[in-house]
């Protein structure tokens, strides 16, 4: 992407995250942004205002100066769009509110290999005697930025929420005094008697004045929300990492990405990672793939659909389960430390952990499930219907008449089209629909152009969702709410 067009983007980024995570409407920022087809422009005129913007005053009320339109100007992939005038205003600024300026997170060098930092929302740590015992764990410096804590003043604590297993437990992150503060994440004793009930001999270990437990788990903090965590636990399989740890065979060969997008593009993310892991950590040949996870009779796709999406991304045959029981954080931190020449596999790894999936549930898919199950043919007809609307050539074709009648593609029901929204990004981005019901078809028959309308992925949820309902159906629907909104 274009490097202007990535800082465009990333404005908006900014309203959505200010939105979510400090509960504050931009309006004023929003509106320029959307007069306008250049962010950098919008980020000049912000930053030569005399005084700050009331976004600017609200975000560092909310120590959040970290979602200014200062913090993206001095991103050092951005530092050819402005000139050292315009940065040094920005730079200014922040530091006249308080705002600490550090290089980017990947270029920190972390002291303390118990903590990970695996993306902006997600950290582990190794836990430790003062975790089973004293009720908190140190945050090192390089971790700090994970919980938006580098700028806090010392001697104060900011409350949080830890939640596990739907239960909410008040901490503190603190933050010490002297000339070396250290920082600290601090929780209530109910939460350390999650650890001893879940570890009893790790807890008694420690209790006997051990301090290094080899198989102290690991704590997963995922972000989910404005200073609420949601929080989960790994058992560090010690045997497994002394093997890999001398393993010198164990290696991850480089990979070799073809062009050729049509498969990779004609399915969703969430299967498209599920492809991948199944690979990766299964060992799954490409027809079980095509089946199992794409939905599709492998006598006919003859395992192509699995492949076309392994080979876009790079991964051969060669790659076929190369992380067979490994750690799937063990295996991110592994892709980590090769860089961003395996960095498209890293960031599928990173989703999944992200979204804390059992890749090996069978309900991974449960919303295809569910659908199955509204369909009135059932689910192996749904299963057809699925693969039917996976005919990349007839959608092709359906996409490229849809253009010629209507000018541009749009979403039959809701009417967005993507390219007005997102730019060249969202350029020819639309799903088909398969219209005729499968009942009604007769023994061999064909899909025509003409069963297949254009629409967005939530109104192509909407219609599958049960009870089921058709476009025009779903398009009245959406403009009785529009008229009782007025």
């Amino acid at each position: 992407m274009d490097l202007r067009k990535k800082f465009h983007s990333e404005m908006f980024n900014i309203y959505k995250k200010t939105k979510v995570d400090v509960g504050y409407n931009a309006s004023a920022f929003l509106s320029m942004l959307s007069n306008s087809d250049d962010g950098v422009t919008v980020a000049k005129q912000l930053i030569h205002t005399t005084t700050p913007t009331d976004g600017f005053i609200k975000l560092w009320q909310e120590e959040r100066l970290d979602l200014t339109v200062e913090s993206l100007i001095l991103k050092a992939e951005y530092n050819s769009l402005f000139t050292d005038e315009e940065k040094k205003i920005a730079k200014d600024r922040l530091r006249d509110y308080g705002y600490k300026i550090l290089p980017p997170l990947n270029e920190l060098k972390n002291n303390d290999p118990s903590w990970t930092v695996i993306s902006d929302d997600t950290a582990t740590k190794k836990l430790d005697k003062s975790a089973f015992l004293s009720n908190q764990t140190l945050i090192s410096v390089e971790s700090r930025t994970f919980f938006q804590i580098e700028n806090m003043e010392q001697n104060k604590r900011r409350p949080i929420t830890l939640e596990h297993e739907g239960v909410s437990h008040l901490s503190h992150l603190r933050m010490g005094s002297g000339d070396n503060p250290k920082s600290r994440l601090t929780w209530p004793q109910s939460f350390s008697e999650i650890l001893h009930k879940l570890y009893p001999d790790i807890y008694a270990k420690y209790k006997k004045n051990s301090n290094d437990v080899s198989n102290s788990p690991l704590i997963v903090l995922k972000k989910s929300g404005k200073r609420f965590f949601e929080v989960s636990f790994k058992t560090i399989n010690t045997d497994v990492q002394e093997e890999r740890k001398s393993n010198k065979d164990l290696i991850f060969p480089p990979l070799e990405v073809t062009k050729r997008d049509r498969e990779y593009n004609s399915y969703k993310q969430l299967l498209r990672d599920k492809v991948v892991f199944e690979y990766l950590f299964n060992s799954k040949p490409h027809r079980t793939l095509d089946e199992d996870i794409l939905g599709l009779d492998s006598k006919e796709s003859k395992g192509f659909q699995a492949m076309g999406i392994l080979h876009h991304l790079g991964l051969k045959n060669n790659h076929k389960g190369v992380f067979k029981g490994i750690n799937l954080l063990d295996a991110i931190n592994f892709l980590k430390e090769k860089g961003l020449e395996v960095q498209v596999v890293t960031d599928v790894l990173i989703r999944i952990n992200e979204k804390n999936i059992d890749i090996n549930d069978p309900m991974y898919e449960k919303i295809f499930e569910e659908e199955g199950e509204g369909f009135p043919e059932g689910k192996e007809a749904y299963r057809v219907h699925r693969y039917k609307e996976r005919n990349y050539k007839l959608i092709k074709k359906a996409k490229e008449r849809f253009i010629q009648i209507h000018g541009k593609l749009y979403c039959e029901a809701c009417g967005i089209n993507f390219e007005e929204v997102y730019g060249e990004r969202g350029k020819d981005f639309i799903e088909a629909h398969h219209t005729k019901p499968i009942s009604e078809m007769k023994d061999g028959e064909t899909t025509k152009i003409e069963d297949l309308a254009m629409l967005c992925s939530n109104c192509h949820r909407m219609v599958h969702k049960k009870p089921l309902i058709s476009v025009q159906g779903l398009k009245k629907l959406l403009n009785s709410a529009s008229i009782s909104n007025i």
